[in-house]
């Protein structure tokens, strides 16, 4: 049985539709919107249930890495954990277009 993407934290979809649990929630006071707001990454959606989405190109999900290491000390750690998890992800899941979750 494959996961499904209810639990707090982040999520990345694989090529065939499949959440994976990328980084548990922090409980910090932040979103996902923030990467498309301060760094002009990706855009946002909203899906049926009202959940914020994070939809990235891949040249837009090879900045992740460098802008959280620079920015490390200039934002919520949890943000900066949740851009080096959605990078690992990248890498691993090659797409015209990678999909991120927020769950809280």
């Amino acid at each position: 049985m494959g996961q499904t993407a209810e639990q707090a934290g982040i999520w990345g979809f694989a090529p065939d539709g499949a959440p994976i649990l990328l980084l548990e929630d922090d409980g910090g006071d932040w979103t996902l919107e923030e990467v498309a707001e301060l760094f002009g990454l990706g855009r946002t959606e909203e899906d049926e249930r009202e959940r914020l989405h994070l939809i990235l190109d891949p040249r837009e999900a090879r900045q992740l890495k460098p802008l959280a290491d620079a920015h490390s000390f200039d934002h919520d750690e949890g943000l900066i954990q949740a851009m080096l998890a959605m990078a690992r992800f990248a890498q691993g899941h090659p797409a015209p277009e990678l999909r991120f979750l927020q769950v809280f």
